[in-house]
């Protein structure tokens, strides 16, 4: 899936149904990290794998590490998850250095 941000696509996968899952990859990397993760999580869950700007299948080239994490939050408030699961799926998971 794919959502169009100031003119640059932002690619990501939206697997299972349930309660949703957000996972932000760390820098250098996309979201097919959470491959594994997804298929653990997906029968039982709605998983949300975002490819932040210039990484994965998403276009453009990230300037801050803001504009990667602000990525993330403008798919889940441009629709990807309704109003009312959104504070049921913000939970902070960290992976190395990064700001997810």
């Amino acid at each position: 899936m794919k959502i169009v941000r100031d003119g640059v696509e932002i690619s990501y996968k939206d697997e299972g149904e349930g309660l949703p899952v957000v996972l932000l990859h760390g820098f250098p990397f996309s979201g097919r990290m959470w491959n594994r993760q997804i298929a653990a999580l997906a029968p039982s869950h709605r998983v949300i794998t975002p490819d932040f700007r210039g990484f994965g299948d998403s276009g453009g080239v990230p300037s801050t590490v803001v504009d990667c994490t602000g990525n993330g939050v403008r798919i889940v408030r441009e629709g990807a998850i309704p109003e009312s699961e959104i504070d049921l799926a913000i939970r902070e998971v960290r992976f190395g250095r990064g700001a997810a």
